[in-house]
């Protein structure tokens, strides 16, 4: 509207000139051409890219004052972190992997880690908000899920689940199990928590639950919300990660891109794609290396896509831990 505005008002200026014999009308219309090329000036247009050369060069001086190998979000995680310099503002991770391998486990851990660094929010849509606060202390105090449920907590465990609610009620996540969210309301959401609190990160649980395109096929349908979900992270200048689902194909063997569930259009949407798999041997050495014991209990997590990722492996494995919904560095158990 204020483009309109502006170009109504340049317009009767000219009309007026052009009625005034005693204006020089050549003159007149090359200014009033320079204002109507500036007021039609596209917002976001294109700039000489200079500019672009020297934000990269005040970052360079800004980070070489404290030098650090992760430049992003730490998630917590010691290896993960080291192949990607920990999660990037303005980047969506898309977390995709088999049902029941641990996906919004990982996600959820990932989140409550990131908020020792910075603040973010969770999108529940899967499990109630209850159920994820039960995952978390369980992890957090060492506690297993099942006596949470059950009530039979020894007397001696009390004390450490009451110190772990308190130190995670005093971490700047917002969360809600709402169901209804599109990726027009999340975006709203999120803007309105980066201005009243900073938030920095999201966590989305799972893709194919946000309400966006109903009458559309699931192909439409992942194409429009993830397409959504990049340009919130890109606009707002935060870290995303949305779970998604693989196809039937991705079920078994090593996954890939083309497992991803739905449209295509979600392997070039996200700036880093990773597959949370079953213990993977994934070379001669893990095979030589991992003992057999070890590996019922281990995740191999598998780089599907990263713009700027440092390990050539393109895979690393994690613990999942025996008894606690929680997930660690491999490092023998």
């Amino acid at each position: 509207f204020s483009q309109r505005r502006a170009g109504l008002r340049q317009a009767q200026e000219m009309a007026k000139a052009a009625y005034n014999r005693k204006v020089n009308i050549a003159s007149e219309l090359s200014k009033f051409i320079d204002a109507l090329v500036s007021s039609g000036r596209i917002q976001g247009g294109a700039v000489h890219w200079a500019k672009y050369f020297s934000e990269l060069w005040d970052e360079m001086d800004e980070r070489a004052q404290d030098p650090q190998d992760i430049w992003g979000i730490p998630t917590g995680f010691t290896d993960f972190d080291k192949v990607t310099g920990g999660l990037q503002p303005g980047e969506l991770m898309l977390l995709s992997g088999i049902p029941g391998v641990g996906k919004s486990m990982f996600a959820m851990q990932m989140a409550e880690q990131m908020a020792a660094h910075a603040p973010g929010a969770i999108y529940s849509l899967e499990m109630g908000g209850k159920q994820v606060a039960r995952r978390i202390v369980s992890a957090a105090a060492k506690v297993t899920t099942r006596k949470l449920k059950t009530g039979r907590v020894e007397e001696d465990e009390w004390p450490v689940i009451v110190q772990a609610i308190e130190r995670l009620s005093k971490l700047p996540v917002y969360m809600s199990d709402a169901t209804g969210w599109t990726t027009t309301s999340l975006r709203a959401d999120i803007a309105r928590l980066k201005a009243a609190y900073g938030l920095q990160w999201f966590v989305f649980d799972y893709l194919l639950l946000a309400n966006d395109a109903l009458q559309q096929d699931e192909t439409e349908r992942t194409a429009i919300i993830s397409r959504g979900m990049k340009l919130l992270c890109r606009h707002l200048d935060v870290a995303g990660v949305s779970i998604h689902s693989m196809n039937k194909a991705g079920m078994d063997g090593t996954p890939a891109q083309k497992n991803l569930r739905g449209s295509g259009q979600v392997s070039y949407d996200a700036d880093l794609i990773v597959f949370l798999t079953e213990f993977q041997v994934m070379d001669q050495f893990d095979d030589a290396s991992i003992p057999l014991d070890d590996r019922a209990n281990l995740r191999t997590l598998i780089f599907g896509k990263g713009r700027e990722l440092e390990n050539p492996k393109k895979y690393l494995h994690m613990v999942k831990r025996p008894h606690y919904p929680m997930f660690g560095d491999y490092t023998g158990l």
